[in-house]
């Protein structure tokens, strides 16, 4: 099947016998697979029984073809002088002809693709329409974009779906647009979902991305989507709480089994310290919202619930929690927060609390006297809600955001205990708490 060029304006595809019928004239420049480059339909071997041995002189409007002069058996003088200037006006189509062809080439390698037929680009955007007709352009589109979840200030992950199957596909991928230039993130495919983390964003940038589908004539783009980044996460600006009266505080019964939960917490440990650092590098800076969210998120997404045995809590360490995959109960899941909090920075306490029926544990996170707004703002962009952000204040006017497991995000709404115990894990103090 051949493709060919008249006004320029590519035609085809079309049979060897449909191409006279349709416009191919000798000068026109033809292509199909296998072939290299665009050629002149009378160079291609295949092609040059489709016109005598003489053909016809190029016309000035491409793609017309104007009927060779009738030759006298003696020609006149005049004849001769004109015949003579057709010769050069042969010779200088056919250089003409030879300048576009290489033109063709260079673009096709700096594209780093087949001079396969024309994939029309909006230059707009630069991405091509997937309404284009078959009848314009063999490829056709096997996939769309779905979503992009999990957008950050400086990254984001973009989900693609796969409508159909091709052999014709060689590989999927994500394209943006960022600086004024376009970048390319390969997709794995896994069952009719692909998706790719894009990373080193802007904050507060909208961004439109598509996928792009390699074929083996070329490169078809889905229509784009658009999607903003966050702003950059606040900083998190709380001192340790400090209590007086500790000494009493650990003599007691009730506290000295709560120390239990303080040793849990080895925070200080190597094992908990690197975890820690490799999800708050993810935003990097100094201790923020951001980085207590990738923290929570790892957690919340990774934890498989296990029972602790009858008769007895256990807790176990951070350290142990990260190595065993992330498994173990709620006391387990809020000690590991307070735990990889502690160690990149924050000043975090697990809390104990108690209804008739049952008890639950849970981590808060003081993020100190910065207006709670700000924190809230960050959250309700990242995970796409408008509900209330749950939060404590404390005597010293240090706000305490909720991180419990069950609550699904930081900020989520409280287990409904009433009463129990607050455990600060820096200053190893224990405090009973009694809410109406």
């Amino acid at each position: 099947m051949y493709f060919f060029i008249e006004n320029n304006n590519q035609k085809g595809p079309f049979s060897k016998e449909q191409l006279l019928e349709n416009g191919l004239s000798p000068f026109s420049l033809v292509w199909c697979e296998g072939m290299v480059d665009w050629k002149q339909a009378s160079e291609v071997e295949d092609l040059k029984e489709l016109f005598p041995s003489n053909p016809p002189q190029l016309p000035s409007n491409e793609g017309s073809v104007v009927p060779p002069p009738l030759q006298n058996e003696q020609p006149s003088m005049q004849d001769t002088q004109a015949n003579s200037e057709k010769k050069s006006y042969k010779k200088y189509v056919v250089l003409v002809g030879v300048v576009v062809a290489v033109i063709i080439g260079i673009v096709a390698v700096l594209n780093e693709q087949t001079p396969a037929p024309y994939q029309g680009y909006n230059n707009d955007n630069g991405y091509s329409s997937s309404s284009t007709s078959s009848t314009e352009s063999p490829l056709q589109l096997h996939s769309s974009v779905s979503q992009a979840t999990k957008i950050r200030s400086n990254s984001a992950i973009l989900n693609g779906t796969l409508f159909s199957k091709s052999n014709e596909v060689l590989s999927y991928s994500f394209e943006y647009t960022q600086n004024g230039y376009t970048k390319e993130i390969p997709a794995k495919l896994i069952g009719d979902k692909f998706s790719v983390e894009i990373k080193n964003l802007y904050p507060n940038t909208t961004y439109e991305f598509c996928i792009a589908e390699k074929q083996n004539q070329g490169t078809i783009r889905t229509s784009t989507m658009s999607f903003t980044t966050l702003q950059s996460p606040t900083e998190i600006k709380a001192k340790v709480t400090t209590h007086s009266g500790k000494i009493f505080s650990v003599l007691s019964q009730y506290n000295a089994k709560k120390k239990k939960i303080i040793a849990a917490c080895d925070y200080r440990n190597n094992t908990v310290r690197s975890k820690a650092a490799e999800l708050a590098s993810q935003t990097e800076g100094n201790f923020n919202i951001g980085q207590v969210c990738d923290i929570f998120d790892y957690c919340y997404d990774n934890w498989k619930y296990v029972n602790d045995p009858n008769r007895g809590d256990l807790y176990q360490k951070a350290s142990n929690t990260i190595r065993n995959g992330l498994t173990g109960d709620c006391d387990d899941f809020a000690i590991l927060m307070a735990s990889m909090l502690l160690a990149i920075g924050g000043d975090a306490r697990v809390n104990v609390a108690y209804t008739s029926e049952s008890g639950h544990a849970y981590t808060e996170l003081n993020v100190g006297k910065t207006d709670i707004k700000i924190f809230a703002d960050y959250i309700r962009a990242r995970y796409g809600f408008d509900g209330s952000i749950w939060y404590r204040t404390d005597s010293n006017n240090n706000n305490w955001l909720n991180l419990d497991w069950q609550a699904k995000h930081p900020g989520g709404e409280y287990y409904g205990g009433k009463r129990g115990a607050r455990i600060y894990i820096i200053d190893e103090f224990v405090e009973e708490f009694s809410y109406r």
